[in-house]
């Protein structure tokens, strides 16, 4: 600002040559050096090395308009007629600036604005210039709480010598284009877009903006351009006040904006080293900007400054614990973390701009797939599909306990894993299981040191670490398996932020919370058909036996009720006694305890009754009530004025009830209105309520209900 523009009058004909004896001419007059000068043109130094000392023939007309523009050369100098009309200072016009220091120019001299209360009241106007300021509005910024009784008339004073020394008053008369007039209602400072540094700054960032998504240099020059406006802090040598008025914080907080879009540019640009110093200056004024610093801090580090990058997060990290008691964010935690790292193509999570990834071996921590799965088929493909869908973040497998939820996400896990390039991570959370559950906060601890954040780095809470969970996956694709999943609490801070990464879970609970927030997709199992249980067990018993008694191989799927944990602990233990025959096998599970037979001795995970009891203990008492009641009817089910009756309640209680086991899948609902048990949940239930005195005998009977109590239960009432 306040360059003396450089002019040899109004020629016409100007050479190539003679525009490059004047541009170096220009610049040294100005003292700018090459470096800076072909910065603000966008044009590299060798180009305007060789325009300067005349070795370009002839140079591109948008090198010549860009480099005429930022040195401010007189158009009279610019070789191609066409480009004579750039905007450019007038070197007579006056000026002020309040993007630093206030100042004012006139005929390229500074002006002596006066009084602490007249530079306030210029200051004011020029934040709002071509507004009018009331009255009250300036008398309260330039006395506060106690002005003086003739506070109107020293307002009107200070205009007029404002007016006075900034030459707004001419024998002429007024000017329109550079005066400050009174209204009824206040005063109004009139300047023209070149006369007020933050007009200019305004039209340059506006420019930026419409031209940045065709063409990235000219916004990145532009941006720089706009920046180069200011000198220091706005209204730095003003009152406080004025500083921290509505329209001062506004305009600093546009120049923030503006740097910030500036170094997210330069990324794309690969031109880091041209935003530091712009960075460097506003870091000093904002000190506690975490985003200006991440920035800083990659700029830095991709300009070979990996020490003061460094140091710069040192700084704002002790700034941040001292004066708000706080650690850093994700944003700059990740950036640190990428340096640390040397991955450098981590560096810009706020914007999701990278280059290439220098990462370790991806993890691949999804267990080995199930020995002997079949089956299956449709649903496979379904959660295939569901897994490569970029508005999918959350696929939930759920269903009834033992029914194959595990087996079937890690068979697809592995079947997807070549479309996971950045890997895959896997975690039991124990939402039903005898050791207490995973908390979010543990979980994130592992994920985040599986993909390399120092142990010491990860935050403590749980919602910081998950905010730099979504830092670290941002720009992954990845495949997040979570088995057992105990509610909607438990997963909801490990959903990724992004459209590559999913997460894959199991549920024997429906999980509609995730659905309503996080958009998840549900899959529910029902058990296996006829088909698929004989080829279950056919593989672990064997062909000849099985054929050898197809029909005990039938009423043995009929027992298990088509479940595959109940199938795979029958067939283990048939394939554990090759001589044992199939009908004799079926025998002992129908003369005996079914549910405490179809287990494997010494492996808690492989029986039935444990898997039901867990699921039972997870249910609220009126729940366990609900169900140690529907025990007591046969297993086809009962209505939901039944239910009611059976424990007395009122029906919305009995609904509710009603509604919570069936997301808990200890219940199935065949109608509407209508309920169901499994036929080995149903088994579970009897056993339940004998072991529960006095269970019976507290219900209300139905008539209709009282000749169900003594009826068998049919092994053949299965829910298939």
């Amino acid at each position: 600002m306040g360059y003396k523009r450089l002019s040899v009058g109004q020629g016409t004909g100007v050479s190539p040559a003679m525009f490059g004896e004047a541009l170096r001419a220009q610049r040294i007059s100005i003292g700018m050096t090459q470096q800076k000068l072909a910065r603000l043109a966008g044009v590299s130094v060798r180009t305007l090395r060789y325009i300067e000392q005349c070795q370009i023939a002839r140079p591109r007309p948008e090198s010549v308009r860009r480099l005429a523009e930022a040195a401010d050369l007189d158009p009279a100098l610019v070789p191609y007629p066409h480009l004579a009309g750039f905007a450019h200072k007038s070197a007579t016009a006056p000026e002020i600036g309040v993007l630093g220091p206030l100042l004012a120019r006139v005929a390229d001299e500074p002006v002596d604005i006066g009084s602490s209360k007249q530079r306030c009241l210029l200051g004011l106007l020029a934040l709002q210039a071509g507004g009018v300021v009331s009255r009250d509005e300036i008398i309260d910024v330039l006395w506060e709480n106690s002005p003086p009784a003739t506070c109107t008339g020293l307002v009107h004073s200070y205009a007029s010598r404002l007016r006075r020394e900034l030459g707004m008053r001419t024998q002429d008369g007024v000017n329109a284009d550079w005066d400050i007039v009174a209204t009824r209602d206040g005063y109004q400072l009139l300047v023209g877009p070149n006369q007020l540094d933050s007009l200019r700054f305004g039209g340059f960032v506006d420019q930026a903006r419409a031209s940045a998504a065709a063409d990235k240099e000219l916004a990145f020059l532009l941006l720089g351009r706009a920046l180069d406006c200011w000198r220091g802090p706005l209204l730095a040598d003003t009152a406080p006040r004025l500083r921290q008025h509505p329209a001062g914080v506004a305009l600093s907080q546009r120049r923030l904006s503006a740097a910030l879009t500036y170094a997210d540019i330069a990324g794309d640009l690969g031109r880091h080293d041209e935003v530091i110093d712009h960075l460097l200056e506003l870091s000093y004024h904002e000190p506690l900007h975490e985003g200006l610093h991440a920035r800083l801090m990659v700029a830095l580090v991709r300009s070979g400054q990996k020490a003061n990058a460094l140091r710069v997060f040192e700084g704002i990290r002790r700034s941040l614990t001292e004066e708000l008691g706080v650690a850093p964010g994700a944003e700059l935690q990740a950036v640190h973390l990428g340096i640390l790292r040397e991955d450098t193509a981590a560096e810009h999570p706020a914007t999701g701009r990278r280059r290439a990834v220098s990462r370790s071996r991806p993890p691949a921590q999804v267990p080995a797939r199930v020995s002997g799965f079949v089956g299956r088929s449709r649903d496979a493909r379904q959660i295939a599909t569901l897994l490569t869908d970029d508005s999918t973040p959350v696929v939930a497998i759920v269903g009834m306990p033992g029914v194959g939820k595990t087996s079937l996400a890690l068979q697809v896990a592995h079947q997807t894993r070549e479309q996971f390039t950045d890997g895959q991570l896997y975690a039991n959370l124990r939402g039903h299981s005898r050791q207490a559950r995973r908390e979010p906060v543990d979980l994130l601890g592992e994920f985040l040191r599986s993909l390399g954040v120092p142990a010491d780095q990860v935050p403590d809470s749980a919602e910081e670490a998950s905010a730099l969970w979504r830092t670290m996956v941002r720009d992954r694709t990845m495949l997040i398996v979570l088995d057992d999943v105990a509610d909607t609490d438990q997963v909801r801070p490990l959903v990724p932020g992004n459209d590559t990464s999913v997460l894959l879970l199991t549920s024997r609970n429906r999980l509609p919370g995730l659905v309503a927030s996080n958009g998840a997709r549900t899959v529910s199992l029902e058990v296996l058909g006829r088909d698929e249980c004989r080829t279950l067990l056919t593989r672990l018993v064997g062909a000849a036996r099985s054929a050898a008694e197809p029909e005990a191989l039938d009423e043995l799927v009929e027992l298990c009720g088509h479940v595959p944990l109940a199938l795979s602990v029958a067939g283990a233990q048939l394939a554990e006694q090759p001589g044992l025959r199939l009908s004799d096998y079926v025998e002992g599970l129908r003369a005996g305890d079914l549910l405490d037979m179809l287990r494997i001795q010494g492996d808690n995970h492989l029986s039935v009754r444990t898997a039901l009891d867990l699921s039972y203990r997870r249910l609220d008492p009126r729940s366990q009530g609900l169900l140690r009641a529907l025990g007591s009817v046969p297993a086809d089910g009962v209505t939901r004025t039944e239910a009611a009756a059976l424990i007395g309640t009122h029906q919305r209680d009995a609904d509710m009830l009603l509604d919570t086991l069936a997301r808990a899948h200890m219940i199935q609902q065949v109608l509407p209105g209508r309920y169901r048990l499994h036929h080995l949940v149903h088994r579970y239930a009897v056993e339940c309520g004998r072991s529960v005195p006095g269970n019976v005998d507290e219900v209300v009977r139905l008539p209709a209900l009282d000749g169900y109590r003594s009826g068998p239960v049919s092994a053949g009432m299965v829910g298939a």
